[in-house]
């Protein structure tokens, strides 16, 4: 199994707390934004859009008589 802890491409560090609590910050920020978006994508989704729809058309494939 693969070390993470001796592969340079993932280097060790050590966090202070302010680090710890800007990163807590902007995680409660982008949790907010996205239960924004879900809360305008279900209000949008409740609106009636009709009036921007494409009627439908006929289908192109004709029953045989």
């Amino acid at each position: 199994m693969h070390n993470y802890k001796n592969d340079p491409l993932y280097p060790a560090k050590v966090l202070t707390v302010k680090d710890i609590d800007e990163a807590h910050r902007n995680a409660k920020k982008l949790h907010a934004k996205a239960f924004l978006d879900f809360v305008n994508y279900v209000s949008e989704k409740d609106y009636d859009h009709s009036e921007n729809l494409v009627p439908e058309r006929d289908t192109f494939l004709k029953p045989t008589k």
